[in-house]
C-alpha cells in the first residue's frame, strides 16, 4: 500500500508576552472538589491536584478529571486522593484512602492497586510516597513498608525497623541518609543509615505534626497544627520553635521552599507566610486579588513549578495560580474582597485633589472619596436636597484655588464641599435663552483663571474664578452651531484650547481675541484628549486613536488594524516613559511613542473588566495612571508593567480523531497511531481517511497559554495562523498528498498518511 509522509510545522510565536494576573481554579469550571490536599507537578510539566474528591491534571488548557470507575479496573482506585509522587525513573505513584497505583501517561490510565506478597490487596490509606536514595520506594499510611515493581506490578513489603510502622504520616530521608517518619500527635522518629532510632517531640501534648521539609541548606523543618513551626537544632538533637510575632500558636499545614532564603508556609486559616531563612523571620504574604481574603485563607499545599508560578491550594475555595512574572494592575471595587469600597456601580470620573483624596464620580451612586491608603473616607450619596451631590458626575476637577468641581448629567455644574458634602450649584450658568444649563460633561482651567466648561447640546462656557461670572460667549458658539455636543475638553501648553465634540475638534487660540478656530477630525466623535511632553495632541475617539501635530498641521491615525485593541478608544494618559496608556470599550492598549507599536491587555491580566468609560482617567503626582470602567477602578504605576523578553515551550499536548482523544494502542486504517504518550510524540500515522483531525496545544510554562499565536505551514506557503480558541484546541482538514520544508526552529509533527 503506498504511504505517504506528511511533516507538519507547528511554529509558535508570542505576539504578546507580559506578565499575567492571578487565576483562580475552583469547582465551578475545572476542579472536581475544592477540598484539596496536594498540588504536585510530574516532569512532563503537568500540574495535578489530589482532592478527597478526585485527581485532577492541568495540562495548560484544560483539566481533566479521573474518578474511580467501580467497571473499570484501570481507575482510580479511589476517590481520596491525599499525595502523588514522582520517582527518579519518571514513574509517578498516586496515593490514596485504599492503596496505592501508577499512572500510565501513554494510556492515560491507572495499574492495579498493590498488592501484598501473599496476594491481598494493599489497601492502605497512603500518607506519604518516598524514593529513598538507595532506590527504594517506600510508603507510609496504615502501613510503613515499601513497594516494589515488576512488569507493572506493584507489591507491598512489610518492613522490621526499630520504629513504629502502623499509622505513620509523613517522611522525608536527609542528606545525612536519616529517615524522618512522623506519627501525628506522637512526634517524629528518626532512624539513621545504620537502623538506630531515636523519637522527638513524644511528650508534646496539643500539638500534630501535619508536615515535613528539608531545605537547601539541609535544615529539617516541621509544620504543626498547636506549636507553630519547629526547626531541627542538630548540635542540640531538639526541635526548636520559630514565632511568628512573639507567638508560637501559627497553625501551619505546608511547607515549600520558593526561593534559595525563603520558605513558604502554609497555614489552617491564617493565609500564607514567607519564611526568611537567614533572618529566621516568619512575615505575612497577603496576595492581592478579587476572589478571596487572603489573609484568612486555608493554605493546604504550596507548588512553585519549574516555571517559578507559584500555586496555592485554598480549602475550601480552590487552587490560586500567581504567575512567575505577575502583573501590577491593581483594582478597586465590587469584585474586590479588600477594595469593595466604591460601590458597583459604573465610574465616570476620577480626580485627585492636593491633599491627597482620590474622588470618585459614579453613574447613579453620587461621589466617594479614598484615601492614600485606599481606605473610603466619604461616601456622598444622591439625596432628595437641593445641596445634594447628583446621581450622575461628570467632569471632578479641582481648580487652583482647590474647589473641587463637578459636571453632571441632569443637575448643571457644582461645587463639593469635601467636609460636608454639600454641593453649591451654579444658577447663573445659563444658555443664550436663559436657560438653565443641566448636562456639563468636563471641566479644565487656563492661565487667565478661567473654568473651561463643555456642555451637552448647549455649547461651551466659562467661568471666572477671580469674578464669580460665568460666561457663554456669542461668538464662538456662533461660529460654532454643530459644535454644541462637546464632550471632553484639553488646555494645551501653548495657550490653545482644544474641545472636543461629537463632530470632531475646535482648536482654539486664547491668545487672541477673535477665538480663530481650526477643525480637526470632522465626523468623530471625541472621546478624550491628551498633550505629550512634545506637544502633540492625542484624540480618542469612536474610530480609533488620533494624533494632530500642530507645527505641521499633520493628522495620523491608529486602529486595530495597527493593533490597538479596540478602535472606541474612551480615554488616554502618558506615563513619562515614551508610552501611552489607552483605555477601550474592549480592553487596554499601551502604544510606544518611539516604535508606534502596541501592547494589550485584558480582563484576565486584572483589568476591573474589557469595557472602561468614557473620558474617566487620572494621572496622579506619582506617576500611578487611574482609568475608570464598568466594574471599578483599575490603577497601576507603568514601570512596572513589562514586556519580559520570553521563549515559550509549546507542545502539543492532544489530538484527536473524530473527537475522541488518541492514546497508545489506538488504530488508524488498522496501524497504530501513536507510541508514546501524546505530548512525547514526534509522529502521528493516520490512514489516508482520517485527514481531520484536532490538535490542542499549550505551553510548559502553563500561565499563558492564551495569548500563544499558533503558525502552521502547509506546502511550503507562508505561515497561517490557527484560530483562537478558549479550549486551544484547533482543527484543520488537509489533503491526501502533501510536502513540507524539512526543518523548524520551532517544533515539528510529523503526520504519515498510509
Amino acid at each position: 500500500m503506498m504511504k505517504h509522509t506528511i511533516l507538519i510545522l507547528f511554529l509558535f510565536l508570542s505576539l504578546l508576552c507580559h506578565g499575567q494576573s492571578y487565576k483562580f481554579f475552583t469547582t465551578d469550571r475545572e476542579l472536581s472538589s475544592s477540598l484539596i490536599n496536594k498540588i504536585y507537578q510530574d516532569r512532563n510539566g503537568m500540574i495535578w491536584i489530589a482532592t478527597e474528591d478526585g485527581l485532577n491534571r492541568y495540562d495548560g488548557a484544560k483539566f481533566i478529571t479521573y474518578k474511580h470507575d467501580p467497571e473499570n479496573e484501570y481507575s482510580l482506585c479511589h476517590n481520596y486522593v491525599r499525595v502523588l509522587y514522582e520517582d527518579s525513573k519518571g514513574r509517578l505513584f498516586v496515593g490514596t484512602y485504599n492503596g496505592i497505583q501508577l499512572y500510565d501517561p501513554e494510556t492515560d490510565s491507572f495499574s492495579a492497586r498493590a498488592q501484598w506478597e501473599d496476594g491481598k490487596t494493599f489497601d492502605s490509606n497512603i500518607m506519604s510516597i518516598l524514593e529513598r536514595r538507595n532506590g527504594e520506594i517506600w510508603v507510609s499510611g496504615n502501613n510503613l513498608c515499601t513497594i516494589t515493581i515488576t512488569q507493572g506490578k506493584l507489591t507491598a513489603h512489610k518492613l522490621d525497623l526499630p520504629i513504629p510502622t502502623q499509622m505513620t504520616d509523613y517522611m522525608i530521608e536527609d542528606r545525612q541518609h536519616n529517615l524522618w517518619v512522623t506519627q501525628g500527635e506522637n512526634g517524629i522518629y528518626r532512624l539513621s543509615a545504620d537502623n538506630k532510632s531515636k523519637h522527638f517531640l513524644k511528650q508534646e501534648k496539643g500539638m500534630t505534626i501535619v508536615d515535613l521539609y528539608e531545605d537547601n541548606y539541609g535544615d529539617i523543618y516541621l509544620a504543626t497544627i498547636g506549636k507553630g513551626l519547629l526547626k531541627y537544632n542538630q548540635p542540640a538533637e531538639e526541635f526548636i520553635p520559630i514565632l511568628y510575632k512573639g507567638k508560637q500558636n501559627l497553625p501551619i499545614k505546608s511547607i515549600c521552599q520558593i526561593s534559595q532564603n525563603e520558605l513558604c508556609l502554609g497555614t489552617d486559616g491564617k493565609g500564607t507566610k514567607i519564611f526568611n531563612i537567614p533572618k529566621q523571620l516568619i512575615t505575612d504574604y497577603p496576595f492581592d486579588n478579587n476572589y478571596l481574603d487572603s489573609g484568612t485563607s486555608k493554605v493546604h499545599s504550596v507548588l512553585k513549578d519549574n516555571a517559578g508560578n507559584l500555586w496555592i491550594a485554598i480549602y475550601q475555595k480552590g487552587v490560586m495560580m500567581i504567575p512567575a512574572q505577575p502583573n501590577s494592575f491593581k483594582y478597586i471595587g465590587y469584585k474586590s474582597i479588600n477594595k469593595n469600597i466604591i460601590g458597583s456601580n459604573c465610574i465616570t470620573s476620577l480626580c485627585r485633589d492636593h491633599e491627597g483624596i482620590l474622588w470618585i464620580g459614579t453613574d447613579n451612586d453620587g461621589i466617594y472619596g479614598i484615601t492614600t491608603e485606599l481606605k473610603q473616607k466619604v461616601h456622598y450619596a444622591p439625596h432628595d436636597s437641593p445641596s445634594s451631590v447628583p446621581s450622575t458626575v461628570f467632569g471632578l476637577y479641582e481648580d487652583s484655588e482647590h474647589n473641587l468641581w463637578f459636571g453632571s448629567y441632569t443637575n448643571g455644574l457644582g461645587r463639593l464641599d469635601k467636609k460636608t458634602g454639600q454641593c453649591s450649584y451654579l444658577q447663573n450658568l445659563t444658555d443664550k435663552n436663559g436657560n438653565r444649563i443641566q448636562r456639563v460633561y468636563d471641566l479644565v482651567e487656563d492661565q487667565d483663571k478661567r473654568l473651561w466648561i463643555a456642555t451637552m447640546g448647549a455649547g461651551l462656557f466659562y467661568y471666572d474664578l477671580k469674578t464669580g461670572q460665568s460666561v457663554y460667549d456669542p461668538k464662538f458658539n456662533a461660529a460654532t452651531k454643530k459644535y454644541k455636543w462637546i464632550s471632553c475638553l484639553l488646555y494645551a501648553g501653548d495657550n490653545h484650547l482644544y474641545v472636543g465634540t461629537y463632530d470632531g475638534i475646535r482648536c482654539i487660540d486664547l491668545s487672541t481675541d477673535d477665538f480663530k478656530t481650526e477643525e480637526i477630525l470632522s465626523r468623530h466623535i471625541i472621546h478624550s484628549l491628551y498633550e505629550d511632553p512634545q506637544g502633540n495632541i492625542w484624540i480618542g475617539n469612536s474610530e480609533g486613536l488620533a494624533e494632530w501635530n500642530p507645527q505641521t498641521q499633520q493628522l495620523k491615525t491608529y486602529t486595530t488594524a495597527h493593533g490597538l485593541s479596540s478602535n472606541a478608544v474612551y480615554a488616554i494618559k502618558g506615563d513619562g516613559q515614551d508610552n501611552l496608556w489607552i483605555s477601550t470599550n474592549a480592553g487596554m492598549s499601551r502604544f510606544n511613542l518611539n516604535t508606534h507599536t502596541f501592547s494589550n491587555f485584558y480582563a484576565d491580566d486584572g483589568l476591573q473588566g474589557n469595557e472602561f468609560s468614557k473620558n474617566a482617567s487620572f494621572a496622579d503626582h506619582n506617576g500611578i495612571l487611574w482609568f475608570g470602567g464598568t466594574n471599578g477602578i483599575t490603577y497601576f504605576n507603568p514601570q512596572e508593567i513589562t514586556n519580559p523578553a520570553k521563549k515559550w515551550n509549546v507542545r502539543i499536548i492532544d489530538f484527536y480523531l473524530h473527537d475522541q482523544p488518541i492514546r497508545k494502542g489506538m488504530l488508524s486504517g488498522g496501524k497504530e497511531i501513536i507510541n508514546t504518550s501524546v505530548f512525547e510524540a514526534r509522529d502521528f500515522h493516520l490512514s489516508h481517511n482520517d485527514n481531520a483531525f484536532s490538535i490542542e496545544f499549550s505551553t510548559r510554562e502553563l500561565n499563558n497559554s492564551e495569548r500563544i499565536t499558533y503558525l502552521y505551514t502547509i506546502n511550503n506557503t507562508p505561515g497561517s495562523n490557527f484560530p483562537k480558541e478558549s479550549t486551544g484546541c484547533h482543527s484543520a482538514t488537509f489533503p491526501r498528498r502533501l510536502s513540507f520544508p524539512d526543518q523548524s526552529r520551532r517544533l515539528s509533527a510529523g503526520i504519515r498518511h498510509r
